[in-house]
């Protein structure tokens, strides 16, 4: 009997003829498991979600009106779009602002944002964007060539004190007319419309005249053309994003046109996960970031609420393996660790399922990225020490050595970076094949320097990007020094490979230089890919519909607190 109304009451729900918040009353009155729970209301999500054209939407899509409190982690250090590379203002900016091109993850779609259409020569060298003649920054200064001018003018001026690197071969704009820019390169920038669309940085267009006189406010209140219009800020505690009532102009992608659903988000700053997790379980918030194993759990399991996951596209969080300083200058060496490390101890155990595993040197929703690196270094012990032993690295009490030389490695772990647990086990797994990992740490920033100098045999690193270019900063031989390529790894063709994806025009071409790369880098070993970045967010389960751009930050156009 209760097998039967249980299978009643899911039935119900799925043809909509009860709330969730009645289906999540009944379930638990009926003894069904919270995870069942969770994952049936979860799945009534994905099956209502709207479709992209705006006849399509159930009515509670259109549903307007709330505000949004939502608990953020860390403080921005400024508001202004050219001046921060902090993801914490990212994810509010992109809110506040559009970009020229939309493209969302998981599609390839370039969209129309406020370029309507857009050009690119044959040479590559010339970007013709064609604009809306109906945009309003907030503060109702017209969008047009002009603010595109002045957006890279203002981005490549040394005394504005930029943070945003300039697209490599940029020269000028040229203003067409009052609504045609023409933005002109040196030389051929693949990444280029795929950056624009990237929601930071040089993605956003700027109102000339605010921001020539208004260098403070641009840091407290920039006047975007998304929307939400920011009404207030006080640095370390809040932000205030009112509706943008004359927003008429979001990308196809979500299937209507108007202002955004939601009347305000109040955007408060709690930096404390316990703290933030305490406000969202007495409702204090409705929606709250980078929640914790711990957290991820308990959300998870009380149909009260919901955990929203997005994966993000870059690298991986990586472990960088020095190819010029012993041992790990081995290759045989490093291919012995690739096999040592079992991944799914981290994910599983340490992180509670939370995350994935990686593979390869890309995150999967990379454009580019080549499945292929999949079929590389699965967890192998027993592989681990047979190329140990064929290499020579015979066991030697509790560890291996080879020539009077013990196999000892050192791993400079960056402090308060997620990767302490993450190292011990990876110490623990090399000292099953014989190899003693010796664990130390220290702090950003310093730790760069340490790393560009190659103390460490092992480095750990991640990097956020849209386009496959993130290579060139981790792998290219030019990046040992100053860059990122903290494995002090060198392959001339892997360079040459690299530096042809900058200016290769033909996407297809492109992306198959990048794949070949990848290949090329997982045979030389240079990198153990340990785990895949994630967005991570629990909230009120009525929420409904947080779309992410590229950079992988919430968007709450359509959002609504629902009952």
């Amino acid at each position: 009997m209760i097998v039967r109304r249980r299978v009643e009451l899911v039935e119900d729900y799925q043809k909509g003829r009860m709330s969730r918040r009645q289906f999540a009353k009944g379930a638990i009155a009926l003894g069904m498991a919270g995870s069942v729970v969770s994952s049936i209301i979860t799945a009534g999500q994905t099956k209502a979600a709207p479709a992209r054209r705006a006849a399509s939407y159930p009515a509670r899509y259109q549903q307007s009106g709330g505000v949004l409190v939502f608990g953020a982690w860390q403080t921005p250090d400024t508001l202004d779009p050219q001046k921060t590379g902090l993801a914490a203002t990212g994810r509010l900016l992109a809110n506040v602002f559009d970009p020229l091109i939309w493209q969302f993850p998981g599609d390839d779609t370039l969209y129309p944002g406020l370029a309507k259409s857009w050009d690119v020569s044959p040479d590559g060298l010339e970007y013709t964007f064609h604009l809306r003649d109906d945009v309003a920054f907030h503060n109702g200064e017209p969008l047009n060539a002009e603010s595109v001018q002045y957006t890279f003018d203002r981005l490549v001026d040394p005394a504005n004190q930029t943070l945003v690197p300039v697209p490599l071969g940029y020269d000028h704009v040229e203003i067409v007319d009052d609504h045609t820019a023409k933005v002109v390169f040196t030389k051929p920038y693949a990444p280029f419309l795929t950056l624009l669309a990237r929601g930071y940085g040089f993605s956003y267009m700027l109102p000339p005249k605010f921001a020539a006189e208004n260098s403070e406010g641009m840091g407290l209140k920039p006047p975007g053309t998304g929307p939400f219009v920011i009404t207030d800020y006080a640095h370390g505690s809040h932000a205030t994003l009112e509706r943008n009532a004359d927003y008429n102009w979001a990308p196809e992608y979500f299937g209507r046109q108007g202002p955004a659903l939601l009347d305000r988000i109040e955007w408060r700053i709690i930096e404390e996960s316990g703290t933030r997790a305490s406000t969202l379980e007495s409702g204090e918030t409705q929606l709250i970031e980078e929640i914790v194993p711990a957290q991820y759990e308990s959300f998870k399991e009380n149909p009260a609420f919901q955990v929203i996951t997005q994966d993000t596209l870059g690298c991986p969080r990586t472990v960088h393996l020095n190819c010029t300083k012993f041992p790990t200058d081995d290759v045989a060496v490093r291919h012995a660790m690739s096999y040592a490390v079992d991944k799914r101890v981290v994910t599983d155990v340490i992180f509670r399922g939370m995350v994935e595993p990686a593979y390869g040197p890309l995150e999967k929703l990379t454009p580019g990225y080549n499945p292929a690196v999949e079929e590389y270094y699965a967890f192998d012990p027993e592989k681990a020490k047979q190329i140990l032993d064929e290499a020579g690295w015979t066991m030697n009490g509790d560890y291996r050595a080879k020539d009077g030389q013990e196999l000892k490695a050192l791993f400079i772990v960056t402090a308060k970076d997620n990767f302490d647990e993450p190292a011990q086990v990876i110490q623990s797994q090399f000292r099953d094949v014989g190899i003693n990992l010796e664990l130390t740490t220290e702090a950003q920033p310093t730790i760069f320097t340490t790393y560009n100098r190659g103390e460490q045999n092992l480095a750990n690193i991640f990097w956020w990007d849209v386009d496959p270019e993130a290579l060139f900063s981790l792998y290219h031989s030019s990046q040992i020094e100053q860059g990122f390529n903290w494995a002090h790894y060198t392959n001339p063709e892997v360079d040459k490979l690299l530096e042809q994806g900058f200016i290769e025009v033909d996407n297809e071409k492109r992306m198959d230089l990048y794949k070949q790369a990848q290949v090329l880098i997982m045979e030389d070993a240079p990198a153990i890919p340990v785990w895949g970045k994630r967005q991570l967010m629990a909230g009120k389960a009525s929420i409904t519909d947080i779309k992410f751009n590229l950079s992988v930050y919430p968007l709450y156009y359509n959002t609504t607190l629902g009952e």
